[in-house]
Formats: structure tokens, C-alpha cells, sequence
């Protein structure tokens, strides 16, 4: 199963039935339908398990409030400062592809 790793509980989303998640777009690793482990940096003793339910891609220039703010708490200003911190690799803060990742909490596993 793959893993999406969090460096951080921002907003306390990972304590939620649902959150998003923004990550610059890579269509290998995130696809709509699969199950992957949900991982906290700062919290191993809980494991959660979650299934990609929409992907919604967008260019970074076009980061909104209402994404950064559901996403990390934070204005959309503030939000491109912490992710230029989290991907250091991305040259182009304009047009860079990002995707807007809704990710759903599986209860139990059958």
C-alpha cells in the first residue's frame, strides 16, 4: 500500500473524516480510488488509512483562501511561503501544476 506522509497535523485535518491535502501534482503516486496509509511525521502511534476521492489540479498561481485555508489554516499568502519551504525543487511559482488532493478516512478496513 502506498503512504502519503504529513510533516504536519496542519488544521488538525488529520483528525477529520475528510480533508485535502495540496501536493504538486504527480499522477503516479496519486490516482482517484486508491487506498493508501495515512502518515503523521510527529505522531507514529496512530495510523489511519484513506482512499483518494477527487483530484483537483491547479496552476500554483491560482492557490485561493478557501484551499489554503481548509488545507492549512493559513491565507493563501501565507500558504505559497510554506509550500515554496516544503518543495524547494519547484523553480516556477506561477505556472507549477499543483493538485487539490480530497482524501476520505477509511473507518474499517473489510
Amino acid at each position: 500500500m502506498k503512504t502519503i506522509k504529513f510533516t504536519k497535523n496542519w488544521n488538525n485535518k488529520l483528525d477529520c473524516r475528510a480533508f485535502f491535502t495540496i501536493r504538486l501534482k504527480d499522477e503516479t503516486k496519486y490516482k482517484v480510488g486508491e487506498i493508501y496509509k495515512i502518515e503523521d511525521k510527529n505522531n507514529s502511534n496512530v495510523e489511519r488509512t484513506g482512499v483518494i476521492r477527487d483530484i483537483t489540479d491547479f496552476p500554483i498561481k491560482r492557490l485561493k483562501d478557501q484551499m489554503s485555508l481548509i488545507d492549512m489554516g493559513v491565507t493563501a499568502d501565507l500558504g505559497m511561503k510554506i509550500l515554496k519551504d516544503l518543495y524547494p525543487e519547484v523553480a516556477d511559482w506561477t505556472d507549477t501544476i499543483f493538485s487539490l488532493i480530497t482524501i476520505e478516512v477509511i473507518l474499517e478496513m473489510y
